[in-house]
């Protein structure tokens, strides 16, 4: 007894055939992108995914669907491993950035220095193995080559040159399932601004006679600002905070001595008293409860 085969209409073939090639299209396009960021977005796709300025849009533009919890962290550690707010210029650092995510199966992350203009600034070191250094639109960025199972990356900063002021450091950080796809991972950002110290080292000592002094630190509800009348006039005083924006900005003379600056409308957090002359430049931190 023969068996009877029921053909496929023309009109459902010919669907099925189109599904199956939008399907294939739309798998490789999903490898395609998988592969570009597993390698680093700056190296593979010569793009910015950092959501800085002058990025070319985020990683949740295309990895999507995840539940780790992602959270992105970007450090900057002096010689003594303690974690800093303020450099030295031409001072050289470690940038460390961690990428958490709980349940994760790898990590990949992409970071950028960028001053006050949204140019690149500073010099990296030797990336470690694991990570790379990529030119984008003339930036350098900090990012994987690899994807990786500790979630941590670390290299070697040069801070730039006196004068260049703020410096804010753009990161963005992926947490996926490895499953080949885009699909079931969950990226994060994060910004960090780190604000110059000093001109130079020569500069900061030759200020050293003023003596400048904050009380009470750390503050409640005012700081008072002392220094010595030590200095030719004209300069000025700035109350910085951690992101770079300045919220004083005064000239003072050498008789002025002592400012008190009220502080009852400034978040918790810390803030930098800079003052600027001519013989050069000497700040201090304080921390307002």
């Amino acid at each position: 007894m023969l068996r009877k085969y029921e053909l496929l209409p023309q009109k459902n073939l010919i669907m099925l055939r189109s599904n199956t090639l939008i399907l294939t299209t739309l798998l490789f396009i999903g490898t395609i992108i998988w592969i570009g960021s597993s390698g680093g977005p700056g190296a593979v796709q010569s793009a910015d995914r950092t959501g800085g300025p002058v990025s070319d849009g985020f990683c949740s533009q295309c990895h999507n669907g995840g539940s780790f919890g992602t959270d992105v962290q970007v450090f900057l550690t002096d010689v003594n491993g303690d974690t800093i707010s303020e450099y030295v210029p031409e001072t050289a650092y470690t940038l460390k950035v961690t990428v958490i995510g709980e349940g994760a199966a790898r990590f990949g992350f992409q970071s950028v220095a960028l001053d006050g203009s949204n140019d690149g600034t500073g010099n990296y070191g030797a990336p470690e193995d694991g990570s790379q250094i990529s030119s984008v639109s003339g930036r350098d960025y900090f990012e994987h080559s690899a994807p990786s199972t500790s979630g941590e990356w670390e290299i070697e900063w040069t801070a730039p040159g006196a004068g260049t002021g703020s410096v804010t450091f753009y990161a963005a950080g992926n947490a996926v399932n490895a499953n080949f796809d885009i699909s079931g991972d969950q990226p994060d950002t994060t910004a960090v601004t780190i604000v110059e110290s000093q001109t130079s080292s020569l500069a900061d000592r030759q200020l050293a006679d003023i003596q400048l002094q904050l009380s009470p630190n750390p503050a409640q509800e005012y700081i008072s600002i002392l220094w010595s009348n030590d200095l030719a006039n004209p300069h000025s005083l700035r109350i910085v905070n951690v992101a770079g924006q300045i919220l004083v900005e005064r000239e003072i003379s050498g008789v002025d001595q002592v400012i008190s600056q009220t502080l009852t409308d400034y978040p918790s957090g810390i803030y930098m008293v800079q003052i600027q002359a001519q013989e050069g430049f000497q700040s201090k931190r304080f921390v307002k409860l």
